[in-house]
């Protein structure tokens, strides 16, 4: 069995600093929480970095512009 996805720094919670991404697969976060794909999380910048090379997350762009 695939050893479970960790991303350090993803926060759910929050709407502080970091990028939006957008979860590609399941992840479990620092409490050992499930993060479910499809999901909207902020990530601080170099941990986003890590999670796109690695084809986890997708950055979101908001439309607000």
């Amino acid at each position: 069995m695939a050893r479970p996805l960790h991303i350090q720094g993803a926060d759910m919670a929050t709407k502080t600093s970091g990028i939006k991404c957008l979860v590609l697969r399941d992840y479990w976060d620092a409490a050992g929480d499930r993060v479910r794909a499809g999901s909207i999380v902020n990530v601080p910048v170099d941990a986003a970095l890590d999670g796109v090379e690695v084809g986890n997350l997708s950055r979101v762009k908001d439309a607000d512009k």
